[in-house]
């Protein structure tokens, strides 16, 4: 069972490398590949790992942004992506009660590196912080 919901605006903070995304048939060890999965217009899509915050629900963890392959080239991790298009959320259970996180768009825009942003912030003090 999992909910899906539409969502207004998001943007992601990608952590992890892009992979190509399959479809499976089964559990276990009689899982099979099903070939590549596909968006609604049949373009295949790949994955990357992110922490996206959306609007209307918030900052969602250890999410899976799925795009069209071409969208993600070039994409690695520190980047942040402002996802656009039809934007879609599912939550879906998983065993020992986790559940996953999967944002889908339709097409992305860089907006710069977290990463570079987090260590600038870090390297500046703040004014309680600085001796009189």
């Amino acid at each position: 069972m999992a909910l899906q919901m539409r969502l207004v605006s998001a943007v992601a903070l990608v952590t992890g490398e892009v992979k190509e995304k399959h479809r499976y048939i089964g559990q276990g060890d009689k899982q099979q590949n099903a070939g590549r999965k596909t968006d609604h217009e049949g373009r295949p899509l790949s994955s990357v790992s992110a922490v996206v915050f959306a609007d209307p629900v918030g900052v969602v963890g250890e999410a899976k942004v799925l795009l069209p392959d071409m969208q993600l080239v070039g994409v690695a991790a520190g980047a942040a992506i402002r996802l656009e298009g039809e934007l879609l959320l599912r939550l879906s259970g998983r065993d020992f009660s986790a559940i996953a996180a999967e944002v889908t768009a339709e097409r992305m825009t860089p907006v710069g590196s977290w990463v570079d942003w987090a260590t600038a912030a870090a390297g500046k003090k703040s004014v309680e912080a600085r001796a009189s």
